[in-house]
């Protein structure tokens, strides 16, 4: 959907911000269909609701007109047999237990310049929950030896033995990365 797109619909005339809501939950529930008939492992939902201090909006707001509609796009994804991983950057620790009760299978993310830790979010979830991220793509960008590197990655890794982790930045791979820090991140994990 985008941003551009959501403000768009919800600038036209005559709509509800609900009925915009429900519009974007069966149309990227039908994107899921198509990707799982594509042969896609999982869905990951990218929606950027916080920034380093916080969300963006108001946690109540949120509950009232966004983590209804996350829920049923995450039954959706399951219906279909795929796990749902939710991708934010920023501080989620406000609405984190919302994110849990709509039903995800990971989180994306945990950007640490916002406050977001694996150990952190592993404490408040529990076990079961996929873990992705948290890697500072900033830092990694900056030249520094292997070594350092995989130290860093071991002391993310450590308080999470035996639980679901996929090693990542918060953000993704991005343009300008060197491919040899990449690498140095992924050999340590």
């Amino acid at each position: 959907w985008g941003w551009e797109r959501a403000l768009t619909r919800l600038s036209a005339p005559g709509r509800t911000e609900l009925e915009i809501m429900a519009e974007a939950t069966v149309e990227l529930a039908e994107q899921a269909r198509s990707l799982a008939a594509r042969g896609a492992d999982g869905i990951l939902i990218g929606d950027d609701i916080a920034y380093r201090r916080s969300v963006y909006i108001n946690p109540a707001s949120l509950r009232k007109s966004y983590f209804p509609f996350l829920t049923l796009l995450v039954e959706s994804v399951h219906e279909i047999g795929l796990p749902a991983v939710f991708h934010s950057d920023g501080n989620l620790w406000e609405v984190l237990d919302d994110l849990l009760v709509a039903g995800i299978d990971g989180l994306q993310g945990m950007e640490p310049g916002a406050g977001m830790s694996l150990a952190g979010v592993r404490d408040k979830t529990g076990p079961d929950l996929c873990l992705w991220g948290n890697v500072d793509v900033g830092w990694l960008a900056q030249p520094r030896p292997a070594d350092e590197i995989a130290g860093h990655v071991a002391q993310l890794l450590k308080p999470l033995a035996g639980t679901p982790v996929i090693l990542g930045t918060s953000g993704g791979l991005m343009a300008g990365l060197p491919g040899a820090a990449v690498e140095a991140m992924y050999r340590a994990g």
